[in-house]
C-alpha cells in the first residue's frame, strides 16, 4: 500500500461529510422545499433512514473485500470482461460528477462574488489546485480536510445560531400524515445523494482500520442528516418554501442577513469560503477516483499518469454541460440523481447477489 495514499476511517468520514454536507446544499435545499413544502425539513431524516439498509450493505462489502479495492472485486465477482465494463461505467460517472461539481463551484463564485469575471478563470484555478493535491496523494487531502472541517463547522454553527432567532415556525408547519408520500419521495432523492458513499469503497484498499467502518459510518450518516435538517429548515423557516424552491443558493441568501454583535457583517463571505472548500474536496476526490480507475483499466503503475489529460477533459465537459444554474439543476435532478441510484444501489446489490451465488464474497 502506498503510504501517501493511506487513510484512517475517521479521515475518510470527515472527507465524506465535506464531500456531501457542503456541496449538496445548493441542490438539496431548493429541491426539498419544492417537494416537501412545510414538511421539507423532514426529508433529510427520511433519506437517512432509507439509506441505512444500503449503508449496512456497504459495510458488509468493506469487510468481505479485505485489502482489495472495489475495482478488483468487480473483476473477481463478475469476471474480467464484465468487471472491466462496470469499472468503465464508474469512470464515466465519476468524470461527469467531477465536471458537474467543478461547474457548480464556478457558477456560485460568479453569481455571488465575482460577477464580472469569466467562469473559465475560476475553473482553471480550481483544476490546478486539484492536480497539485492529486500528486501529493490521498493523505494530503485527508489532512487538509480535517483541518478545514472544524473551521467550517464553526462557520455553520455561528450562522445557524444567528439565523435560528429569525425563523418563522409557521413556515415549517403544519405537518400531517398527508406529507408522508412527499417526504418519502424527497427521502429517495436524499438517499441518492448519500449513494456517493460507494465512491469511498474504491478506496477501501487504502484504509488502515477498515474494521471501524460500520461504527464510523453510522455516526457520519446521523451527523449529516441532522446537519441537513437544519440546512433545510432555516432557509425555509426564513423565506418560506415557495421562495426557497426558486433560489439557486438559499443558504447564502440567508447568511447575508447575519450580523454578529451588531458590528460583524458579511458572514456570507465565510459561507462561500466553506462551500469552496467543499467543492475542492469533492472535485479532488472524484479526480482521485477517476485516475485510480484509469490506472486500473490501463494497467499503468502511477494513478496520476493521465492527470493532465483528465483535467483538460473535465474542463471542457464542465463548460459544455449547461449554460446556467437552472440547466445544471435540471441535469442534476433528471440525470445525475437517477444514475446515482444505479451506481450506488443497483450495482452494489447485484455485486452482493452475484458474489454469493459464485461464492466470491
Amino acid at each position: 500500500m502506498n503510504e501517501k495514499n493511506t487513510l484512517s476511517v475517521r479521515q475518510m468520514f470527515v472527507l465524506f461529510l465535506l464531500f456531501l454536507g457542503v456541496p449538496s446544499l445548493p441542490l438539496l435545499v431548493p429541491e426539498a422545499a419544492h417537494i416537501g413544502k412545510t414538511a421539507s425539513w423532514l426529508i433529510p431524516l427520511a433519506g437517512g433512514l432509507l439509506f441505512l439498509p444500503l449503508f449496512f450493505l456497504y459495510g458488509y462489502l468493506v469487510r468481505r473485500m479485505g485489502e482489495r479495492g472495489l475495482s478488483e472485486v468487480f473483476c473477481q465477482v463478475f469476471g474480467k470482461p464484465v468487471g472491466m465494463a462496470v469499472n468503465v461505467l464508474y469512470l464515466l460517472w465519476g468524470t461527469l460528477l467531477c465536471a458537474f461539481y467543478l461547474r457548480q463551484f464556478g457558477e456560485r463564485i460568479i453569481t455571488t462574488i465575482f460577477t464580472e469575471t469569466s467562469i473559465a478563470v475560476f475553473l482553471v484555478v480550481m483544476l490546478f489546485a486539484v492536480l497539485y493535491t492529486v500528486k501529493l496523494g490521498l493523505k494530503s487531502i485527508a489532512r487538509a480536510g480535517t483541518l478545514f472541517f472544524f473551521a467550517i463547522v464553526a462557520v455553520y454553527v455561528i450562522c445557524y445560531g444567528a439565523l435560528s432567532q429569525s425563523v418563522e415556525t409557521k413556515n415549517l408547519t403544519p405537518v400531517s400524515w398527508q406529507d408522508t408520500l412527499p417526504v418519502l419521495g424527497g427521502g429517495v432523492i436524499f438517499t441518492a445523494i448519500l449513494c456517493y458513499m460507494v465512491i469511498f469503497l474504491f478506496f477501501s484498499d487504502n484504509l488502515r482500520d477498515r474494521h471501524r467502518f460500520q461504527k464510523g459510518g453510522l455516526i457520519t450518516v446521523g451527523v449529516l442528516s441532522a446537519f441537513l435538517v437544519l440546512a433545510v429548515a432555516i432557509p425555509v423557516g426564513l423565506f418560506g418554501h415557495d421562495t426557497v424552491s426558486k433560489m439557486s443558493f438559499p443558504f447564502f441568501a440567508a447568511a447575508k442577513s447575519v450580523s454578529l454583535f451588531g458590528t460583524i457583517e458579511r458572514v456570507e463571505a465565510a459561507v462561500v469560503a466553506a462551500l469552496t472548500v467543499g467543492d475542492f474536496v469533492i472535485v479532488t476526490l472524484l479526480a482521485f477516483l477517476c485516475l485510480k480507475l484509469t490506472s486500473f483499466l490501463s494497467g499503468a503503475h502511477k494513478s496520476n499518469a493521465y492527470a493532465n489529460v483528465f483535467a483538460i477533459l473535465v474542463f471542457v465537459l464542465s463548460l459544455a454541460i449547461g449554460s446556467n444554474t437552472l440547466e445544471l439543476r435540471r441535469l442534476y435532478t433528471q440525470l445525475i440523481l437517477p444514475v446515482n441510484l444505479v451506481m450506488g444501489v443497483g450495482i452494489p446489490i447485484l455485486l452482493l447477489l452475484t458474489g454469493k451465488l459464485r461464492k466470491k464474497l
